[in-house]
């Protein structure tokens, strides 16, 4: 992704303070994720293309990032024997539901809705 620059006299290749600058653009990109094909359009791309496609890549990160946590969190409550299907709040909710006088079974079929969109689409069945 970063040309070869010139030789010296001596056969060393010879970078300056852009390369650098160029070699730091390219490792964060890369370290965020993007692919190296994306990078390589975005080297060529311009100043408001490049800054919108950072700004796309970084709410992209912040959703790998939330979904990071949430596994951290079902880690730490399997690690601790608390890791039930759902969250906590969830939980609290069902309780809630008994005490306003549903019936067990209507909050049993509420539980399985839950965890039935809890293991389908965890990133969508957000409390």
């Amino acid at each position: 992704l970063l040309p070869e620059p010139e030789r010296d006299a001596s056969g060393y290749r010879r970078y300056g303070a852009n390369d650098v600058i160029d070699l730091i653009k390219i490792r964060t990109l890369a370290e965020a994720g993007v692919p190296l094909a994306r990078i390589r359009d975005l080297r060529s791309a311009d100043d408001a293309s490049f800054q919108q496609a950072v700004e796309q890549i970084d709410d992209e990160l912040t959703e790998r990032i939330r979904g990071l946590r949430a596994t951290q969190d079902r880690l730490r409550r399997l690690a601790d024997g608390r890791l039930g299907p759902l969250p906590e709040d969830v939980g609290s909710h069902l309780e809630q539901l008994a005490r306003w006088g549903f019936t067990q079974a209507w909050v049993d079929l509420q539980r399985d809705l839950w965890i039935l969109a809890f293991a389908t689409h965890p990133d969508h069945a957000i409390t």
